[in-house]
């Protein structure tokens, strides 16, 4: 958290985090900062409402349509919103997370 709140001082702005419990934690320990926390790890869908409730500025992993449609369900239970990149496989790869093209 110091070399956070060094960079905020320095004048970065966004910051990412790859787990949610992280995040929170981070969150919490530097609450006196308005950071933009980004969310850039693959989140389980036992963790939606924990991430939901880190109200980060962008979710970097969105990886599938079922993640999504959970993700979309229960940020209309807390009347949310959330700003998602799709995660896409352009390879089609089965060893590769994303959405695929096909």
């Amino acid at each position: 958290s110091q070399d956070i709140k060094s960079l905020y001082l320095a004048g970065q702005r966004a910051f990412g985090e790859n787990k949610v419990q992280d995040l929170k934690q981070k969150q919490q320990e530097l609450k006196d900062l308005p950071i933009a926390w980004h969310f850039v790890g693959r989140l389980q869908k036992n963790k939606i409402n924990n991430l939901i409730d880190c109200n980060p500025v962008l979710m970097h992993s969105l990886d599938s349509l079922e993640l999504a449609y959970e993700l979309d369900k229960k940020l209309k239970i807390k009347n949310k919103t959330m700003n998602c990149l799709l995660q896409i496989n352009s390879a089609n790869e089965p060893s590769k997370a994303g959405v695929s093209i096909q």
